[in-house]
């Protein structure tokens, strides 16, 4: 049984998939989700606030 080695992680040997991500890819998608989501809730606020708002 200790010779038996263990299938790695995300690796499809049928179509040769094998997902790599940088540093840089991870940063860069991690910061374009973030001012995604805060550019949502500007929207929302500004939005939600408008009733209040007179003139």
């Amino acid at each position: 049984m200790a010779d038996k080695v263990k299938p790695a992680v995300f690796v499809r040997q049928s179509t040769g998939l094998v997902k790599n991500v940088s540093l840089l890819d991870a940063l860069t998608l991690n910061m374009g989700n973030m001012s995604a989501g805060a550019a949502l809730a500007t929207i929302g606020f500004t939005m939600a606030s408008l009733t209040s708002v007179s003139g």
